[in-house]
């Protein structure tokens, strides 16, 4: 009945990409195919943070878990990150518009392409995390806003997903300054102390939902948070990753 409607729908309203603004009939209503493979897709990130690195045929047979120099130098304290994209063009000025211009219609693409690959990734269904948290933002920034954007991409995947959703289990509990003009070292003392955890873990293998990891200071110290609070494994999961290194 659900599909029925669905063709119905598409009769009616036929679904056009938001890059290209074409008609079409891809599997992501709001993307066509040849629009989604021109994505700046990172193929070969560091298991860790992300980042994108070199390929050396010498490490192949260990390759989705290479890491790269700086994890080696100085371990995160998330042990895994999801994110398939380069913050670049058009994925920069998709983010934009839903986070900053109120573009809802970009958030929704946002969350359903980040929750294809989260279910590619984790194909073995029981080596993926079995809560979700969104990185939550603090009250005053979440006034002036509207909307905690992490939670908008959560709130999809966690349905998509079937796996549980827990917005409130983790406060932003200090105002920080935009991350955006600081250098690494100053995102890392923006944020701490940032975030406190409610209730205590029971060894959950949790994953970290955000929009962009940058440096990977808020989800290094969100992750530190959440470890204390008795988490087993944290994984992050963004739509994009800067190329800015994270120490």
């Amino acid at each position: 009945m659900k599909r029925l409607f669905r063709r119905w729908l598409d009769t009616l309203w036929p679904p056009y990409c938001l890059l290209c603004g074409q008609v079409h009939s891809g599997s992501i209503q709001s993307i066509c195919l040849p629009c989604l493979s021109d994505l700046p897709r990172i193929d070969t990130p560091c298991w860790r943070c992300g980042l994108p690195i070199a390929f050396d045929p010498k490490f192949a047979s260990r390759q989705p878990t290479q890491l790269c120099g700086n994890c080696l130098k100085r371990t995160p304290s998330f042990h895994h990150c999801v994110a398939p994209w380069l913050y670049d063009m058009p994925v920069q000025q998709v983010i934009n518009g839903f986070k900053h211009k109120q573009q809802l219609v970009y958030g929704r693409l946002l969350a359903d392409l980040l929750a294809r690959r989260v279910t590619e990734h984790y194909a073995d269904k029981d080596k993926r995390p079995t809560l979700i948290i969104p990185v939550p933002l603090h009250q005053q920034k979440l006034r002036k806003r509207g909307f905690n954007q992490a939670l908008e991409i959560a709130k999809i995947i966690a349905r998509n997903t079937q796996i549980p959703l827990d917005p409130h289990r983790v406060q932003r509990c200090k105002p920080t300054t935009s991350q955006q003009e600081l250098t690494a070292m100053q995102r890392r003392r923006n944020v701490r102390n940032a975030f406190v955890c409610r209730k205590p873990f029971q060894g959950e293998c949790v994953a970290i939902v955000d929009d962009v990891v940058t440096t990977g200071a808020t989800c290094d110290a969100l992750a530190s948070v959440l470890s204390e609070a008795g988490a087993g494994e944290v994984h992050v999961w963004a739509v994009a990753r800067t190329l800015k290194h994270p120490y």
